[in-house]
């Protein structure tokens, strides 16, 4: 364990030097490091002191701040909650994505806000400030993994994400905001999510209604079990959604994923892929790489200034 002693001389070390990148180092060796209740005292303050600077456009880090939203700190994770909820401050956006990437949804209206932009919006930060936007795909994503079935968002807020690609859109980002719109109950996305990558080229462009997806989103033409660790960070979903995506599996495919009707399904690979990273439920064997293990990102519990765990 790391005592405060030891905790200490940093601290001297960044008054006499606070460059950005040491702040950074911090962080991340403090991610790291097991400390005593004593430490993480100490710890609690070089944190802050690390973001303390990022009223400054120029110090809005992203990756500054996704070290500190995975520090067990109340006090540096009500720091990252406030700056997300500030609109204004060209940081909110990274860092609602930072509190995502934990499992925190402090930061989900402003994600949201974020995807009802206009696209190519401009950043609302001085030119001189050199901040971008993060993808719209990132925010889907980001919204796509929390837990909005708690009430934290309307789905008019997510459907802006579904923009198609002559408004702006694309498949990537539309196919984790049907997912995020799973969880507020709305299956209609996930179902033409499901049909764009079931059915045989050419499929949808019959259809009578205008299809959400005219081809499958990028992420599906990548690595097998790169996919499914992605697409497992969106679990779990509400077992609603599980069951409808179960029902769209039995209507177009038997148990051992033969197409029930070859003329109306195409190769069920990527089928597959979706329901193994969105339930788990493999099925027939991908490949060995999309059959390992599966992690996943995680935020540990929060820890209070006094060095005990928090509720």
């Amino acid at each position: 364990m790391i005592d405060d002693a030891q905790v200490e001389p940093l601290a001297h070390a960044l008054e006499s030097d606070p460059d950005p990148r040491n702040q950074r180092l911090l962080l991340e060796a403090l991610t790291h490091l097991a400390l005593t209740p004593a430490a993480w005292r100490a710890a609690s303050w070089l944190a802050r002191s690390a973001l303390r600077d990022l009223g400054d456009p120029d110090q809005a880090d992203p990756a500054v701040l996704e070290l500190a939203a995975r520090l067990p700190l109340r006090s540096v994770r009500d720091r990252l909650r406030h700056l997300a909820s500030d609109t204004e401050f060209p940081g909110a956006l990274p860092s609602a994505l930072a509190l995502a990437e934990v499992g925190d949804p402090a930061g989900a209206v402003t994600l949201a806000e974020g995807l009802a932009r206009p696209p190519h919006a401009e950043s609302p930060s001085p030119p001189e400030a050199g901040t971008r936007l993060p993808p719209r795909a990132d925010l889907a994503r980001a919204l796509a993994r929390l837990p909005l079935e708690d009430g934290v968002l309307e789905p008019e807020a997510i459907r802006p994400a579904l923009r198609s690609d002559e408004e702006g859109g694309d498949g990537l980002t539309r196919m984790w905001g049907a997912l995020a719109l799973a969880r507020l109950g709305d299956r209609e996305p996930l179902e033409e999510l499901w049909d764009a990558l079931v059915r045989p080229p050419g499929f949808l462009e019959s259809l009578t209604r205008r299809p959400l997806f005219t081809s499958p989103p990028e992420l599906f033409h990548g690595a097998p079990g790169f996919i499914v660790r992605e697409l497992a960070g969106v679990r779990p979903l509400p077992e609603r959604v599980v069951d409808f995506l179960r029902a769209l599996r039995r209507q177009d495919y038997d148990e051992n994923w033969t197409p029930r009707n070859p003329a109306l399904v195409g190769d069920p690979r990527d089928a597959r892929i979706l329901l193994q990273g969105l339930t788990g439920e493999a099925g027939v064997p991908l490949t060995e790489e999309a059959s390992e293990p599966l992690t996943g990102e995680a935020g540990g519990p929060l820890t209070s200034e006094a060095g005990g765990p928090e509720g």
